[in-house]
């Protein structure tokens, strides 16, 4: 760990053995740029100034007036000498950013930095205590950007001794002295904020809650900054995005915890139903936003239904859950319980070419105080799915009765047995976005077969398209392109139509209809 030395900006790295130490939270200005940074102390301010206890520092003519980054650096290293530590540590000034090995190592240790700290200073630079109207320092405070960050989530909960600041570094409280308040802006309970009661004493469900309504700049940022509040670590991958990152946090948690009620958020589209082109979901939330209303959820445990170990594996998420029929779907009874005691559930359903792997659908919280189901359990693999299409097409033709066979190109993706054909729809592979079924046989009264051409056109992953052509010497024109919003066409040869229709009829299955009709025009 790197500790500034306060009084000359002096670094000093220390491994086991830490010396007390006081810690700094702020929000960065909107440009990073404008931010003393790691560079800045190393090659320019250490070991060439001094900060007094009167905040003054000496030998900075290159600074005839201090910029307000440099300024609350200032601010902080003349409060840590007035408290009496010799060591502060600031993230800007700490951290050498341009290590992507340092950063990583960093963030995975940052809660247990915070944590050790002796006190940690916090600088709401839109906060001005000087107003003269009481609720307006009160609205300042419970509207600064401070409490919307993801980052300062850890940055309140770790350390046991927390002092605010305003814009000119006037004290305002601290969290002791500010926890009925600042439980009332965070919806974090009073026992929690203040260390009298540990992390892990609150549901997976209600840790996220807290976060549901905190932003970051980068989109990775708003899982890692969750890693200390729920004890993991992980590799940072920054260029993933959120909702990989997000789930990747999740699949951690699980290793650690049997609460399902990591299983228990909403989403926005919550009570619509399933539409064909809205994609089902798995089991996993996809942002902390989706916890915004599961706060109340805790888990439970019934003798009749103890927890039984679940993991994420290739078909996914393979758990044990009491599963009860619900129409053409069914609802999996979760182990947590909302505030008034009701069960909560989640309704699943079957996929048609996958049997036991389930998709979550309507994606709401289901709370019943009905009976539960008698005892018993279903293995199912709930399938995550990270948003993305099936893209199995259902041949629905009468070819056959006409006297037609087929083949496909590529050769592979016909499944026989479900009369699907199933496209792979990799966007970084042109070839794997179409398949083209090759009718050989002449058509009556003519030499010429016709092909059918249907998959994905170019950055459209989400609406199939299709086209049918004449055989040219009785192969099939691999040249053909997909145009956008074309999911029907026909052809005539001689006296016969074909006509071809591709559409999503089934949401929760992704399944695509394709409709192939071979007709006479006498």
């Amino acid at each position: 760990m790197r500790l500034l030395n306060p009084r000359t900006l002096e670094f000093k790295e220390f491994n086991q053995d830490l010396p007390q130490y006081a810690i700094f939270s702020h929000t960065w200005y909107s440009q990073p740029l404008s931010e003393i940074l790691y560079h800045d102390i190393k090659n320019y301010f250490s070991g060439r100034v001094e900060i007094g206890p009167n905040g003054l520092i000496a030998n900075t003519s290159a600074y005839p007036t201090i910029p307000p980054a440099l300024q609350k650096v200032v601010w902080c290293c003349q409060q840590t000498i007035l408290d009496g530590f010799e060591w502060i540590w600031i993230d800007t000034c700490c951290l050498n950013k341009d290590s992507a090995v340092e950063d990583s190592e960093a963030v995975n240790a940052m809660f247990t930095w915070y944590r050790n700290a002796m006190t940690c200073y916090v600088y709401l630079s839109d906060v001005d205590i000087t107003t003269r109207l009481l609720r307006d320092r009160s609205g300042a405070f419970s509207n600064s950007k401070w409490f919307k960050r993801g980052w300062t989530l850890q940055e309140l909960l770790a350390p046991p001794n927390v002092y605010f600041y305003d814009r000119g570094w006037q004290l305002i409280g601290t969290k002791y002295s500010m926890k009925p308040h600042i439980s009332t802006i965070t919806t974090i309970d009073e026992e929690t904020l203040m260390n009298q009661r540990g992390l892990a004493e609150s549901s997976i469900a209600r840790r996220m809650s807290w976060a549901a309504r905190r932003e970051t700049t980068r989109a990775e940022d708003i899982a890692y900054c969750l890693m200390g509040i729920f004890g993991v670590n992980m590799p940072l991958l920054y260029g993933e995005g959120a909702e990989k990152a997000f789930i990747r946090l999740q699949e951690e948690i699980m290793r650690k915890s049997e609460d399902h009620t990591l299983f228990a958020w909403t989403s926005v589209d919550d009570g619509r139903t399933l539409q064909p082109g809205r994609k089902p979901r798995g089991p996993l939330a996809l942002s902390p936003s989706e916890f915004a209303s599961s706060a109340d959820f805790t888990p439970t445990t019934d003798a009749k239904y103890p927890s039984e170990p679940y993991t994420m594996t290739n078909c996914g998420l393979e758990i044990s859950l009491p599963i009860v029929p619900d129409g053409d779907a069914y609802i999996a009874w979760l182990n947590c319980l909302d505030k008034d005691y009701q069960r909560v559930g989640i309704r699943i359903q079957e996929l048609k070419f996958e049997p036991r792997r389930y998709y979550r659908i309507d994606s709401n919280i289901l709370i019943d105080n009905l009976p539960l189901p008698p005892p018993g359990r279903t293995l199912a693999y709930l399938k995550q799915g990270h948003g993305t299409n099936n893209n199995s097409f259902w041949l629905n033709t009468n070819l056959g009765s006409q006297g037609f066979g087929f083949r496909l190109v590529p050769e592979g993706r016909w499944k026989p047995e479900w009369n699907v054909i199933q496209l792979p729809v990799d966007s970084a592979n042109p070839a794997s976005r179409r398949s083209t079924l090759v009718v050989e046989k002449p058509v009556p009264g003519t030499e010429q077969g016709f092909e059918i051409v249907f998959g994905f056109p170019p950055d459209d992953d989400d609406n199939p398209s299709c086209g049918v052509y004449p055989l040219l010497n009785g192969e099939p024109n691999l040249n053909h392109q997909l145009r956008h919003g074309v999911g029907y066409a026909w052809l005539k040869i001689g006296l016969y139509t074909i006509e071809v229709n591709v559409i999503r009829k089934d949401a929760v299955n992704d399944l695509i209809v394709m409709c192939l009709e071979y007709e006479s025009n006498y």
